[in-house]
């Protein structure tokens, strides 16, 4: 097995490895609140601790995306582009999801009970913020693809420009690689999946509401 293909494995399962993290981060929130909720000097330690592996999961497995994408750095874009929709797509339900929690704490603000409403912008601002450090994370293969989609002329400067930017602003990071993909000739059935997702998840919640 060459260097280049070792390297290409090597990038699809840190991909999946992201993806994987991205999804504990319920199951650490909740052990955190189990070890808080027991009172004991251990637990108080060990909630501590979980807390602060719980906050920097994200950036440490982003940075371990950098220094991949970094070394890898002569590896062929579709590779990135692979990996970038790998961890967009999958990471889809986890961001709607979020994003409907976000939603729901703030509106724990119009709720008339002193002392509960103001918990409400806490838990949606700390969800925000945990889920954008998840984004920026998954930015080096994305931002790789889309760099040597620039050099190699595959898609304008201007364009590139653009969509490395977009790679850090919700939704339009994953709207930008559907795109680019497409236009790559790649992803198309992926795209219409994801497509289907959000509008299945919009639909159920207008049944719950309605």
């Amino acid at each position: 097995m060459n260097k280049q293909k070792i390297g290409r494995v090597f990038l699809y399962v840190l991909s999946v490895v992201y993806v994987i993290g991205m999804y504990s981060y319920p199951v650490l929130f909740y052990i955190s609140l189990s070890a808080g909720a027991r009172g004991s000097e251990i637990t108080i330690d060990l909630n501590g601790w979980v807390r602060v592996f719980f906050m920097v999961l994200p950036l440490a497995l982003g940075l371990v995306n950098l220094i991949t994408v970094i070394i890898n750095k002569d590896l062929e874009r579709s590779c990135f582009l692979n990996c970038a929709m790998l961890i967009k797509y999958l990471l889809m339900p986890f961001y709607l999801l979020g994003g409907l929690c976000v939603v729901l704490a703030w509106l724990i603000l119009f709720i008339p009970v002193p002392g509960v409403n103001f918990l409400g912008p806490i838990i949606g601002v700390t969800l925000a913020v945990m889920g954008y450090t998840g984004l920026v994370g998954a930015t080096p293969f994305s931002l790789a693809y889309i760099i040597k989609a620039g050099q190699n002329k595959a898609h304008p400067v201007w364009l590139c420009v653009l969509s490395g930017c977009g790679q850090f602003v919700f939704t339009l990071d994953v709207i930008i690689i559907m795109i680019l993909s497409i236009k790559e000739g790649k992803g198309r059935f992926a795209a219409i999946a994801a497509v289907a997702m959000v509008v299945l998840f919009i639909a159920a919640i207008l049944f719950v509401m309605l």
